[in-house]
């Protein structure tokens, strides 16, 4: 009988957990999604008449029934620190083996270590769960940390390339930018933009949906060198609109409780041949060498940067670390990065 490794992700992203629908694949193992917001799921299914919608919210509720009943099966927990959704899922999953699974960068910004809500996090930090995937080393550094999590008990585990993405392009080197992501202030849209309409001679291709969607429409109808793609759900149209460019940039923008993750558009892009450009932030950093196979640059002068290096690097030195990137994506292929699960399998 195939075994099978629950998945439970707050925010249904799915995405993240190719590499160990790779390392379960190869081991027999079956992966069991399980959605969350099953009575809106319902509700939207119902009223758009989309029956595969409504099958699977049938099929997620019967597992988690099935869970509470069970003992010893393995899930792996996708929630966001300090949420209170987590008490509810120890309580319906306490006797099965759960696994924690977290990009959080910033666990030292909660003050109040003395709260019950703490406490039990700490709990299930440092002796509940059976073992801690980290999607970076810094958010391991500061389990470790600021919970004295033991280190053995924490393995990173990046995210992994999609499928659809496989071949890298050969395209040669342009002006050719692609932004691919949230359009929010966090993100650096204003700036981008601003940037880009005072050149001309550069193109700018935007994928993505958020607060200042109507922005970048706007500017988009009004600079010929800005074009905007809209949101793409299909990652094959996205992968088509990365072959176009040569560059993808991420001028993101630190904020109180958050500053760039591990960027998945990142390592998509390099493996379609694009040299990335991103802010120094925590998740770009573990990804970027920088002048090797790509570049990081301080978010205060990153666009001042970014054309000294232009002004200062020539065609020839571009297409190596184009290569250099299309080779370090190469790590996060599903085969590479499988192997880091492995601890859900002991």
């Amino acid at each position: 009988m195939t075994k099978k490794v629950y998945v439970k992700n707050q925010f249904n992203l799915n995405y993240h957990y190719i590499g160990l629908e790779k390392l379960l694949e190869q081991n027999n193992h079956k992966i069991v999604y399980l959605s969350t917001s099953h009575l809106n799921r319902i509700l939207k299914s119902l009223l758009t008449l989309d029956y595969k919608l409504f099958l699977m919210q049938l099929s997620s509720i019967y597992y988690h029934l099935r869970l509470f009943l069970s003992k010893d099966e393995k899930i792996v927990l996708g929630v966001k620190p300090y949420s209170y959704r987590l008490f509810i899922l120890f309580v319906l999953f306490n006797r099965n083996k759960m696994y924690y699974h977290t990009s959080y960068s910033n666990w030292h910004k909660k003050k109040d270590f003395k709260s019950l809500k703490i406490k039990f996090w700490n709990f299930m930090l440092t002796k509940k769960f059976v073992h801690i995937f980290s999607v970076t080393k810094h958010t391991k550094n500061q389990l470790i940390k600021y919970f004295n999590v033991n280190q053995s008990n924490i393995s990173v585990v990046y995210h992994s390339i999609d499928q659809n993405f496989y071949k890298g392009s050969k395209k040669q080197t342009e002006f050719d930018f692609i932004f691919s992501g949230r359009l929010t202030n966090s993100k650096g849209i204003i700036e981008l933009i601003n940037f880009f309409k005072s050149k001309n001679s550069w193109n700018l291709s935007i994928v993505g949906k958020g607060d200042l969607s109507s922005f970048v429409t706007t500017s988009a109808k009004k600079y010929e060198n800005i074009q905007y793609h809209g949101f793409k759900k299909n990652k094959s149209d996205l992968r088509e609109l990365y072959l176009k460019s040569s560059f993808i940039i991420l001028p993101s923008k630190k904020q109180s409780d958050w500053e760039e993750l591990f960027g998945i558009s990142l390592i998509e892009a390099m493996y379609c041949g694009l040299i990335p450009i991103s802010s120094n932030h925590i998740g770009p950093k573990e990804i970027i060498n920088h002048g090797k196979d790509g570049f990081l640059l301080n978010e205060e002068n990153f666009f001042e940067q970014m054309v000294t290096i232009f002004k200062n690097v020539n065609k020839e030195e571009l297409q190596k670390i184009k290569n250099s990137a299309y080779y370090k994506s190469m790590k996060f292929l599903p085969q590479n990065i499988s192997k880091n699960w492995n601890e859900i399998l002991i």
